[in-house]
């Protein structure tokens, strides 16, 4: 069975092995440079910080097992809900955990009222362009490179990035 619920700080180390496990297809030069461990404590932190308003983390799991996470962030100004991680376990993906974790976080920051969500995807990523545009996400045209570092360091590499829209207050 699948469920999806709000990441607790004991869902840490269970978060940091699904991010590890996923940039370790994606982007393993990174890895070179932050620990499992490292990635662990800054989710820890990440959890535990605030009070929700600002952003929440959610995660889902399979058969009691935590096998993918959403992060997001809330701008209460202008009522934009921005995906800054969205993770599935290599070997969950095409599964619909996906799926299931898009709808959730666009469930949460509807109810934070928010009238958007973004989200930025490298060029490189289809399968999960492919998912948010099944989900009724757009590609925006607007187009990003940002630096690659770690907590605490830069990497001598970029990434080139394109955002992806969907409107929460009109109907797909």
């Amino acid at each position: 069975m699948d469920i999806t619920r709000l990441a607790r700080a004991t869902d840490a180390d269970a978060i940091a092995r699904v991010q590890y496990d996923s940039w370790m297809e994606r982007v393993p030069q990174v890895l070179e440079h932050i620990s499992v461990q490292e990635i662990e404590t800054a989710w820890a932190s990440t959890i535990s910080a605030g009070d929700g308003r600002s952003g929440r983390v959610l995660v889902v799991e399979r058969s009691g097992q935590v096998e993918g996470y959403c992060a997001v962030m809330f701008d209460l100004d202008v009522k934009i809900c921005q995906v800054v991680g969205l993770e599935v376990s290599p070997n969950s993906r095409r599964s619909t955990l996906g799926i299931r974790l898009t709808n959730a976080a666009a469930d949460l920051a509807m109810s934070a009222g928010m009238d958007e969500m973004t989200a930025w995807l490298g060029r490189d990523e289809t399968a999960a362009q492919h998912l948010l545009q099944s989900a009724g996400w757009t590609l925006t045209g607007a187009t990003r490179t940002v630096a690659m570092a770690t907590a605490t360091e830069s990497l001598a590499q970029e990434r080139n990035e394109i955002e992806f829209l969907v409107s929460l207050t009109e109907p797909l």
